[in-house]
């Protein structure tokens, strides 16, 4: 894992930003920041690597700017007030279902799901927000040891992550939390 604090880091991760904002990319996830960071306790380093991305941005991109998110699992990377990411991305953590086989919900609160934790901040755009804009993703990332079985203290949605396949026929039951319900 990369650690943002230090300078061989800054100049791959730079050089990275650099390529893609010169291709015409307006948009870059930054991946897994507190991760990256941990070395980095009052997101200064982040900070003014941000900074510098999108500097490099309003001199090369095709509009002058560059929309910055990344994996924020305690709901932002804010400092002194400013949110550092222009919207924040992180897993949707489904909730199983276990008497309903392979179906599931979202629901507030549920593991680190990030509905209703996304920190309020003024944005790099200079606006005020009460809760900054998210995104939320499918995650492909693995399975668990227990495919196919209900787990509702684990991220595996039955015991799986997979986007290919079967895996994402699951039926989502609603969102709790928000007084919105669909079925599948």
């Amino acid at each position: 894992m990369p650690d943002i604090t230090r300078t061989e880091s800054q100049l791959w991760l730079m050089f990275l930003c650099g390529t893609y904002i010169r291709l015409g990319c307006e948009a870059l996830h930054m991946g897994q920041v507190n991760l990256m960071g941990m070395a980095d306790h009052d997101w200064e380093t982040w900070d003014a690597f941000l900074q510098k991305v999108r500097a490099f941005a309003r001199k090369e991109s095709r509009r002058g700017w560059v929309l910055l998110d990344a994996h924020t699992p305690h709901g932002g990377l804010v400092a002194r007030g400013k949110s550092l990411l222009d919207f924040n991305s992180f897993p949707l953590r489904i909730k199983e279902i276990p008497e309903k086989p392979q179906q599931g919900i979202l629901q507030v609160g549920y593991l680190d799901a990030l509905f209703g934790r996304s920190k309020g901040c003024m944005t790099p755009s200079g606006w005020q927000c009460e809760s900054l804009p998210y995104l939320v993703e499918f995650d492909n990332f693995g399975i668990s040891r227990s495919p196919g079985v209900a787990d509702t203290a684990s991220h595996f949605i039955w015991g799986m992550m997979r986007s290919h396949g079967s895996i994402y026929s699951l039926r989502f039951t609603g969102i709790n939390g928000y007084g919105m319900h669909t079925t599948g």
